[in-house]
């Protein structure tokens, strides 16, 4: 009877197993488990049934077949824990050298992180259950398989998942007794490749997690001489995602190990072969845990040689590691001289800089030396010098594009300015704006830059810049059709509104500046055709310029904001991801700071007239996406702490546009997501709000695709 029950659990299961029903699924696997107290049960019996498990792997993606797949493993271990752990180990060995041979993906790591739980179970059942020694003797080969695992897993750059990989070996290792270094021992004995260094950086990860990393000091040397043959050694690039996961290791490297042995080895690397290695350096860089103001010039002067290379790539790669470089500084003079260096280089030190990308990346590297991590206080001659530096561009550069990236870079110093801008840099704003050669966009960098430097310490200093800001509005009304006259006058509103938020109207003509901003049959600024001509920034200072008038001068517009509701939307909508993202967080502060949620309410009776006059995303740019539109629906419904009121009649007014054809397609539950949030329930407020839905369902019904996709959402929650 036993052996006709085990004979029919193992017929056909390669094939059976292989199915697509989960409940089907169950049924095999639990038959399998069933019969292994059979015994006739044998080494190759157990072989084959691994083979089977291996099949599941690329077709078992859900969660509930992955715990059949597991109780499966638990259960060969329990009852025949010498056969399975050889079996299983063997099965693992050849799903870590087919993942050796594949290229990183969304899929591959998903496997990867399946198989290293197997391996995981093989060593926490098998340590718990063998008393024969056999894992120990195969325990190299699963440690090996789990290096490999992991680095798949890792390299995919899955935060979450890299995470779950990591929680899944910290697991192992608080099951096991010294699991730590017996890892460690291990790993020295294992061909020293990357998968050996990603492994080690999870034990140096868990050991500081438990305060123990002293433990790793005595590898720490070995570990280092195999990152330096597998990463900086090399002969074609590294992953980034594995380098980042070596982090944990990185950081116990000391100053001196660096400058013995890790520099050396990425200087040599930089000479041979820099656009392989210089995407590494950077990394590395942000990877260690030590001040490195002492050899910051040493590596400085090897990424700057790198700034003017024929090669995009390195030139962009050099200058991101000179960033990274600048955050692991804390030591002015350091900081210091690199500016010096990086100056000279674009002044022709090395050679005269004749393309235009070259001294740009040389620029781009000045300003990312600003990102230091010098202190406050010991700032303020690293900032005279960087302003110094960058005044000498802005009076002898003349060609635009590099100004613009000038004033650009100088910004990111610029910010730093917290008690005073040096009066050189104010007059420097005011000379750059009214000269001849300065054209529109070189105009606009100077008041972006301005915008940056004064903040509201500071803000008084500009009083001096109003007359040239009030001339730039000026030339926007004088060529209001042309986009960068506009663009410009914008930013100088935006300038000068700030101005005007700090230190008042007193003895300064704005009168002409409200007269602008108040005339909305000319619509300057909220223009249909500026805001679809003008460019990202162009859409963020809009949304800038919006935000300080029906937030902080409300009361002066009179009732004519349509035009800037309009605007508004159009910023949230219609941008690039990047400027929905910014515009966004612009919004949900312009909502949260609207009393009783008035400004909301205002938006979404303009969304509705909005959504009658534009195309959901199709054949022009100028059609908007779904899910933009939802993320607008959501934001305008992010206020908090209103009263009981304000959120039935703000859930009302985002009924409509949340049953919005394309909303439902991509959202379909998308309102009572938002009364959730609103701490409203839908049918509560549907019985208690009658007279809202029979007006707009009964009284006033239109044949529409919107009032038909909210009829048939009425007769749902009916």
């Amino acid at each position: 009877m036993a052996d006709t029950e085990l004979a029919k659990a193992l017929k056909d299961l390669p094939y059976r197993v292989q199915t697509a029903s989960l409940k089907q699924r169950k049924e095999v696997i639990e038959s399998v488990i069933d019969v292994l107290q059979n015994p006739a049960i044998n080494e190759s019996i157990i072989k084959g049934i691994c083979r089977v498990i291996q099949l599941t792997l690329p077709r078992y993606r859900d969660s509930s077949s992955q715990v059949l797949v597991r109780n499966l493993i638990v259960a060969l271990l329990e009852k025949h824990s010498d056969f399975a752990i050889k079996c299983l180990t063997l099965m693992l060995m050849d799903i870590a050298t087919q993942h050796k041979n594949l290229v990183v993906t969304t899929n591959t790591c998903q496997t990867g992180l399946y198989a290293l739980h197997w391996s995981c179970l093989v060593v926490t059942v098998g340590w718990r259950v063998n008393q024969n020694n056999v894992l120990e003797t195969h325990l190299s080969q699963i440690i090996e398989v789990q290096s490999v695992l992991l680095t798949t897993v890792v390299a995919a750059g899955i935060e979450k998942r890299s995470t779950k990989a990591f929680n899944l070996l910290n697991n192992l290792w608080n099951s096991v007794p010294e699991s730590e270094k017996l890892y460690l021992d291990k790993l020295r004995e294992l061909e020293q490749t990357q998968y050996v260094v990603v492994l080690a950086a999870a034990i140096a990860k868990r050991l500081t997690c438990i305060n123990k990393s002293g433990l790793i000091s005595d590898y720490i040397n070995s570990l280092l001489e195999t990152f330096i043959k597998n990463f900086v050694s090399c002969k074609t690039r590294p992953l980034p995602n594995v380098i980042i996961a070596t982090y944990p290791l990185l950081k116990q490297v000391s100053l001196d190990l660096f400058k013995k042995n890790l520099w050396a080895s990425l200087q040599k690397a930089m000479l041979r072969n820099p656009e392989v290695i210089l995407e590494c350096v950077g990394l590395v860089i942000s990877g260690l845990c030590i001040d490195l103001s002492t050899c910051a010039v040493e590596i400085g002067n090897s990424l700057i040689a790198n700034l003017y290379s024929k090669d995009d790539q390195a030139r962009n790669e050099a200058a991101d590691a000179c960033k990274r470089l600048a955050e692991q500084i804390k030591d002015p003079k350091a900081v210091t001289d690199l500016l010096k260096k990086t100056f000279a280089v674009f002044h022709g030190s090395e050679g005269k800089l004749t393309v235009v990308d070259h001294k740009i990346s040389v620029l781009q590297a000045a300003g990312y030396f600003s990102y230091n991590s010098v202190p406050e206080e010991n700032l303020g001659e690293v900032l005279v010098n960087a302003s110094d530096c960058f005044l000498k561009i802005l009076e002898t550069e003349v060609h635009e594009k590099t100004l613009c990236h000038a004033l650009e870079m100088f910004a990111l110093w610029g910010c730093k300015f917290e008690k005073e801008v040096p009066g050189k840099v104010v007059e420097a704003f005011k000379n750059g704006m009214v000269l001849k050669t300065s054209t529109p966009l070189v105009r606009i960098s100077y008041i972006k830059c301005m915008l940056t430097c004064f903040n509201r310490n500071t803000i008084h200093q500009a009083t001096t810049l109003i007359p040239v800001l009030l001339k730039s509005v000026d030339r926007a009304v004088a060529q209001s059709a042309q986009c960068l006259p506009v663009t410009e006058g914008l930013c100088a509103t935006c300038m000068l509104l700030k101005i005007i938020s700090v230190i008042g109207e007193k003895e300064n003509n704005f009168q002409n500046l409200w007269n602008i901003l108040l005339d909305m049959d000319k619509q300057i600024f909220v223009s249909e055709k500026f805001l679809s001509t003008t460019g990202d920034d162009g859409l963020i200072y809009v949304m800038q310029l919006c935000e300080n008038l029906l937030v902080d001068h409300c009361k002066i517009l009179n009732g004519k904001n349509s035009p800037l509701h309009r605007a508004v939307l159009y910023c949230v909508i219609f941008g690039s991801a990047k400027v929905r993202r910014k515009c966004l967080t612009i919004l949900k502060r312009m909502v949260a700071s609207s009393p009783k949620a008035a400004l909301a309410r205002a938006l979404f009776r303009e969304l509705l007239n909005f959504l009658e006059t534009v195309k959901i995303q199709g054949e022009n740019n100028m059609e908007m996406s779904s899910h933009a539109l939802v993320e607008c629906i959501t934001s305008l419904c992010s206020s908090q702490d209103l009263a009981p009121e304000d959120v039935q009649l703000l859930a009302l007014d985002a009924f409509l546009p949340a049953h919005y054809p394309s909303v439902v397609a991509v959202a379909s539950d998308l309102w009572v997501k938002i009364t959730k949030h609103l701490n409203v329930k839908p049918k509560i407020l549907i019985a208690q709000q009658a007279e809202f839905f029979k007006k707009v369902l009964v009284q006033e019904y239109v044949t529409s695709p919107l009032v038909q996709s909210v009829g048939s959402y009425a007769q749902k929650v009916g």
